[in-house]
């Protein structure tokens, strides 16, 4: 992956930029965690290429995040977590961390997604841009980002789906989101964690 700005911001002028290569002129757009917070500064920036929205466990709705993720982005602390995540005995331990932090039942963790977590942590490159992406969003203090006062202007239908057993985005956010937006409906999965999409 090469290095540069893993703002939210430039995912979306990235993903505008995709659109317009794929003679994509306005889509519906669904993102989970940072891909929310992706689509939502598209749908803001671009109002007219948005035709609606899907917000999944989405970064971005308060600064609360978990202290996992938190901790990750101490100088140093996240370092250590990469090289150790690139090889096979961290891939495996990361692959495993991240299950019992991002589903909420672990009978539904797919025995292939554990595999290709461990396969994209010794990918090269991968973990240093996850990194990257995750100080560009979060500090010690929570997201960094936060954007619920521009809910109000969004004009498009938008679904706020979120698992009540998020350990990574606290499920408030989500309430609280759907209370600002004008075409809003919130959908929350009971015994579900941060990855509706792949755990359910």
């Amino acid at each position: 992956m090469p290095g540069g700005d893993y703002s939210s911001s430039a995912f979306a002028r990235y993903l505008e930029g995709f659109l317009d290569a794929a003679g994509v002129e306005h889509a519906a757009v669904v993102g989970n965690s940072l891909g929310g917070l992706v689509a939502l500064r598209l749908a803001l920036s671009s109002p007219a290429r948005v035709s609606a929205l899907g917000l999944v466990g989405s970064a971005g709705l308060g600064r609360e995040i978990s202290v996992a993720l938190r901790a990750v982005t101490l100088p140093g602390y996240g370092e250590v977590a990469v090289a150790w995540g690139k090889t096979l005995p961290g891939a495996t331990q990361r692959a495993l961390g991240r299950a019992l932090l991002l589903f909420g039942e672990r009978r539904r963790v797919p025995a292939g997604w554990l595999s290709e977590q461990r396969s994209l942590a010794r990918r090269p490159g991968f973990l240093d841009a996850a990194l990257a992406a995750l100080r560009a969003t979060v500090d010690l203090g929570g997201q960094r980002e936060v954007l619920p006062d521009r809910l109000p202007e969004l004009r498009v239908p938008t679904l706020v789906l979120w698992g009540e057993s998020d350990a990574i985005v606290p499920v408030r956010h989500a309430r609280e989101a759907a209370a600002r937006l004008r075409k809003g409906v919130l959908h929350r999965i009971p015994r579900c964690g941060h990855l509706p999409q792949v755990e359910r």
